[in-house]
């Protein structure tokens, strides 16, 4: 199901909150083409242009072919709101099943506790840097910083062709997209481990086993 996504802006003390919303149906497609461009990062692989063109479209509102600094600013917030609503999301998931009576009763609950541990440190980096890239301080200087490194051709214009070449780099940077990668493949070893401990629980239990648990759990399915 597709649920409206908001993200709480302006988190300095003594800052007015300033809730940004994301509308159902383009949130959905940035999680889809954001959560390719994470998965091919972890299998090594670029993220297909295509992925970049369709965000293009997505913001290209009056299709005048080319996107004004109103329309880069509201890119860079729902991006950045779509990824920490995923984030929270992946570390509310993995709470509720690593820490779970079931889990801690195992001789494994040192790996699983470990395992969180990893995930707990690599999301806490994610978030850090999402609050900050939505920080009303500073934000509309870097949507200008970002439209300049979009506009190659210096012409005050930025074309699909530019922001095909130019995206990659600097909307969503590799170095960006491995952390997610990195933090998303812990987050399901982990789901994973806990699932297992799980299983042997209610195996030695003799109790029957359902066909959601045999399948796993797959994060940004």
């Amino acid at each position: 199901k597709n649920h409206q996504i908001t993200v709480q802006l302006g988190q300095e003390v003594g800052q007015q909150v300033t809730p940004h919303e994301v509308c159902p149906d383009r949130a959905h497609r940035l999680r889809v083409l954001w959560g390719s461009c994470v998965k091919a990062t972890a299998a090594g692989e670029r993220a297909d242009p295509l992925v970049y063109e369709q965000i293009y479209r997505l913001y290209d509102r009056n299709e005048d072919a080319s996107l004004s600094l109103e329309e880069i600013k509201e890119m860079t917030r729902d991006l950045f709101s779509v990824r920490k609503r995923e984030l929270e999301r992946a570390i509310d998931r993995q709470s509720h099943m690593t820490m779970s009576e079931t889990s801690l009763m195992l001789d494994c609950k040192r790996d699983v506790s470990e395992a969180w541990g990893v995930v707990a440190g690599l999301g806490q980096k994610l978030k850090d840097d999402y609050d900050s890239k939505l920080s009303p301080a500073g934000f509309e200087a870097r949507c200008v910083l970002l439209r300049s490194q979009l506009d190659t051709s210096a012409d005050g214009r930025i074309g699909l062709s530019e922001f095909l070449e130019a995206a990659p780099k600097v909307l969503l940077p590799q170095k960006e997209l491995a952390a997610e990668a990195q933090f998303y493949t812990f987050c399901s070893k982990a789901i994973r481990r806990a699932r297992k401990a799980e299983l042997w629980v209610k195996q030695a239990a003799g109790e029957d086993l359902d066909s959601e648990e045999e399948e796993g759990i797959c994060i940004m399915q």
